[in-house]
Formats: C-alpha cells, structure tokens, sequence
C-alpha cells in the first residue's frame, strides 16, 4: 500500500476550541479527546484533522508576514459559501482576501484557509497547499513518496483518488521552519500511514527528505526538501492486537499455573472462589468482544456469538450490577476449570480475529456499553435489533465510550482485570502463608 495521508495536524495553543470550529465547517466528528489526543473526522475515513497543543514562544502564522508565514494552508469547499461566511465571525475567524481560488479567511487560530463552493458535494478539504521556494523539487518529491500524479492543467498540482490534491506556492525570501523549535513553527504537519515505517522512511531519505530529532513516541519526524515535517506512522492494528495479546496472556498464564483443587474455596473476593472470579472477568470479556462485532456488523449478535462454548445465559436479568453479576457467577458453576481455560483461549482467539476482520481506518471508532436488557432500551426504534453496543452517533446514550483500540483491551476502562487478578494472587499469597 503507497503511503496515505491519515492526518492533517494544525498547531494550536486551544486544541479543543480549534477543533470544535473545523469540526461545524467540515461536519466533522470528534473521533478522539483529551487527555488522548484531539482529532476529528469522518468514521472510516482519512484523512483527519488533528490538532496539536504548541509549547511557549509559538508563534501563530500571519497572512502576507514573511516573518510569520503559515508554511501551510487548506482549501475547503462548502455547499453555501454565503451561509458558512455568515457565521465565520462569530466563531473567531477573520477576513483575509479574495482571490482567483475563493476567499481567504484566518480560523481563530490564524492558520489560513481559502473558502470555495461546491454546491454538489459535503464539506470538504479538497487542497493542501505547501510554501516553498522550488515548487517544482517539492512536487516531485511527494509525488514519488505518496504514489501522486500530476494534474491538469499541469504544474497545478499533484493527486491521486484517495486523498486531497497537493499544491506548492512559491514563496520569495522562504523562511521554513525549524522543528522543534518554536520561533520557526512548523504550523501544520501531516501524519503519513504506511505499511513499512523502515522502508518508507529509506525511501523519502533518498528523495531528499531529512530526519528530524526523535521526540518519543512511534513514529519517525521527518522534514521534506522545504522544510515542512511529517510523521511516518505505522498501521496501528498489528499494535493494538500486540497490546491485547500481551494483556491476556498474563490472565491466561497466571491461570494455567494455579492448582485447579484450590479454585472452589472461597474467600477470594466477598465470598467467591477463583473460579466464580475468572468466570466473571471472561464474562464481561465476551460481553465486549460480541458488542464489538454487533457494532461493526449493523446486526444483533447470534445466540452462538454470545455463549461462546458456554451454556445460554440465564434470561431477563434485572439491571443492576449485583443481579447481573450474580447470573454470571450462576451460569459458572457448572463450568470445570478446565472448561474455563478453554474459554480463555478462545476469547484470546476471537478477539484476535476480529481485529484482523477491522479496517485500519476504523480503530478510532468510538462503540460503548448500552443496557439493552431495560425494556425501555428494547422498544427504542434506534436500537436496531437489539444491539447491544451501537457507534455513538447511533445511540447517544451508550454508556462509558472508548475508542476501539481502547476497548478490546481487557482493562479498559477501569482496570477490571488487573484488580481481580490482583485479588486472585493475594488470596493465593494468603493460602501460601499459612
């Protein structure tokens, strides 16, 4: 797969107020939040805008100020341009110019951005545009690194299907910036997905990239010919799956290595045995793989989906925490220990197979626990065939919502497994002593 734009970053010292802008311009979602991150989009699409908290001594960019140059600028189209500018003001932004392309505003922030109509189609960035001091080199350097083609008329810019137009104005006496350093910002950035970070990385060295200073995280900052950074970020599913891999191999492991005589003596948490706790934590961990399927799959989870390797649940339990967790002590108890550790590994197995089954784009879809066993929640037409778990914009009232990456993770979002485990090796620690 050739390199595609995930993310369009704009720096920003109000990350959230920036976004919640862009997000009524372009009819955009919030797909992530502080303390994560501050991203919004299109659900299964790219690219999408982030937004980057700056550090002291930024410096917002200037229209027409060599000294403060935006180094890059959007274009965007709207259905009615006279309806969007009328409340442009109101939301911080501010009149620049006109010119042969539209018209030219500043967002609260000061990043440009050139308004068009387009009467036929949504809110859209159609162009990024990059200055530079050789149009042609810079070109050229991304069409080799993003697979682009030129357009016409030719010298107008690069492209291709899947991602906005690209376009480099020639700027006299071009001062690029200097990342990190915050007197020559870089104002925006793009985040690049690519299969082979080692690979690609090579590839834009060779085309006249350089590598600019690591700064944590995942992925390497790189600097194109002018100047501008981007991030070569990795396909992230293989590391979500890595990191509830690793999380649920602890659980399984731990539980391999305790002697199945000791799992039906209680005490381990209130009155319950090891074995009613780790029923109870594979439980909720089935709960979440098949509301996780339903999700994505627009249809309520089968009966088979639900059990798993389990006998059916007991049906029309009340909605409390206590009655429901005492079903699931109750549907355990029939359960050998070996049936338990059975069921670990296929949860392991399924959950992992999902995760390949997602699409890459779709690992920031936000999905949430709903209390489908309400009647009231039953009988709401927007719980279409009582799923349990809907995206958000499905079903506003979904409880606790987390990104999926999140999610399938056997912790989130209250370290669930780690505290009965913890109680599970504290109960054993006891027996050990005594």
């Amino acid at each position: 797969m050739s390199p595609q734009i995930r993310n369009i970053v704009l720096e920003a010292t109000d990350p959230q107020a920036l976004a919640s802008f862009y997000a009524d311009l372009l009819d955009l979602q919030v797909l992530r939040r502080p303390p994560d991150w501050m991203v919004i989009g299109h659900e299964g699409r790219y690219p999408r805008l982030a937004f980057d908290p700056v550090s002291e001594g930024y410096q917002p960019p200037r229209w027409r100020d060599p000294a403060n140059p935006p180094q890059v600028h959007l274009h965007i189209s709207v259905p009615d341009r006279t309806a969007t500018e009328a409340w442009l003001p109101e939301r911080g932004a501010t009149w620049l110019e006109e010119d042969s392309d539209g018209h030219l505003w500043a967002d609260p922030a000061g990043h440009p951005f050139c308004l068009a109509e387009d009467r036929g189609h949504e809110p859209r960035i159609t162009t990024i545009v990059f200055d530079c001091a050789d149009p042609a080199r810079l070109a050229a350097f991304y069409a080799e690194l993003l697979d682009m083609r030129p357009l016409e008329p030719a010298g107008d810019g690069i492209g291709r299907d899947d991602s906005p137009t690209l376009r480099f104005a020639q700027v006299a006496d071009y001062r690029p910036p200097r990342w990190p350093d915050p007197a020559y910002p870089q104002q925006a950035h793009l985040d690049l997905q690519v299969d082979d970070q080692q690979a690609v990385t090579e590839h834009a060295l060779r085309l006249g990239a350089t590598r600019l200073p690591d700064m944590g995280g995942d992925a390497p900052v790189m600097a194109d010919p002018a100047g501008h950074p981007f991030c070569v970020c990795p396909v992230y599913t293989p590391k979500i799956k890595k990191m509830y891999d690793d999380a649920w191999s602890v659980w399984v492991d731990e539980l391999r290595a305790i002697d199945p005589a000791l799992t039906r003596a209680g005490g381990v948490c209130g009155d319950w045995t090891i074995h009613d706790v780790v029923g109870h934590v594979q439980a909720y961990a089935r709960w979440r793989l098949v509301q996780l399927r339903g999700a994505f799959a627009h249809r309520a989870p089968t009966q088979q989906e639900i059990d798993g390797p389990r006998d059916p649940w007991p049906e029309a339990v009340p909605n409390t925490t206590e009655a429901r967790n005492a079903a699931i002590r109750t549907a355990g108890l029939n359960l050998t220990w070996e049936q338990l550790l059975e069921e670990a590994e296929w949860i392991r197995q399924q959950t992992l197979s999902f995760l390949d089954t997602l699409d890459e784009n779709l690992i920031d879809a936000r999905v949430g626990f709903a209390p489908f066993w309400e009647p009231t929640f039953a009988d709401d037409p927007r719980n279409i065939e009582g799923l349990m778990v809907r995206r958000l914009d499905e079903i506003p009232e979904a409880e606790q919502p987390l990104p999926v990456w999140r999610f399938v993770q056997p912790d989130e979002p209250d370290k669930h497994m780690t505290e009965h485990l913890d109680q599970i090796r504290g109960w054993l620690a006891r027996q050990n002593a005594q």
